[in-house]
């Protein structure tokens, strides 16, 4: 259970983040968004899908981590078992919170639940323990400045993924998928996952296709299709994985 709540200079004057590239808040995660301007890196690594918030009703993409809820095949106390990181794991354990109507301030938050926070350590001889948050005079340190500078550029990054997940939608470009996924142990099917219609996609009129080209949404779509042959490296990852235990 996270705790985020808004940065203080006064509250939060002794608080260090020290980053863990083992990535430990994604344990148990079988999924993590994604931004349009990571499909070219992620489709790598990962299928790359679509899921749908079931209170909501939007949509969002993500990298398929892991086949069962709790499961994800690319955690390893060993370190992250992939080249590429999402940048929403990269930020962690920061967040941007952003008013609905998209008027006023942003406020960077923190999960102070994060193993990754703590207190300046008094006994520390002025050793560094992490990254100080604000300055002895209260300012926000150059780290702190960075990282908010990196979640707008990622808010605004989703906004346009938005735009887009909203375009494929509109025009009918979204096929939801049951997988029957066979492990040497047992057998399951995974739902609610959703994929670009390869074959409405090649039924899209001359006009409607130029304009997708145009808003540069071309690349991403084929990058999303591309990734789906990582499918069978999640599964073998969890084959692996029930073997081990």
């Amino acid at each position: 259970m996270s705790s985020i709540k808004p940065l203080d200079q006064t509250l939060h004057q002794t608080v260090i983040v020290q980053r863990d590239n083992h990535y430990p808040h994604m344990a148990k995660q079988h999924i993590a968004p994604l931004v349009l301007h990571e499909y070219s890196l992620a489709q790598q690594d990962y299928p790359i899908v679509f899921v749908k918030d079931t209170e909501t009703g939007q949509f969002r993409s993500v990298a398929l981590l892991g086949l069962q809820a709790g499961v994800n095949v690319f955690y390893s106390d060993l370190g992250w078992q992939a080249d590429y990181i999402p940048e929403i794991m990269q930020l962690y354990p920061f967040a941007l919170s952003v008013n609905p109507d998209g008027q006023g301030m942003s406020t960077l938050c923190l999960d102070f639940d994060s193993p990754c926070v703590s207190e300046v350590d008094a006994n520390s001889n002025g050793e560094s323990q992490g990254q100080r948050l604000f300055n002895d005079d209260g300012s926000q340190s150059e780290f702190t400045q960075t990282i908010g500078q990196q979640l707008v550029e990622h808010h605004n990054k989703q906004v346009y993924t938005d735009e887009f997940i909203q375009c494929l939608i509109d025009h009918q470009l979204l096929l939801e998928q049951t997988l029957s996924v066979k492990l040497k142990s047992e057998s399951f099917e995974v739902s609610g996952i959703y994929i670009i219609n390869e074959s409405a996609l090649n039924d899209l009129s001359e006009s409607d296709f130029i304009a997708m080209r145009q808003k540069g949404y071309l690349v991403p779509i084929y990058a999303a299709l591309m990734s789906l042959s990582r499918m069978n490296v999640v599964t073998e990852k969890l084959n692996l994985l029930h073997e081990s235990l």
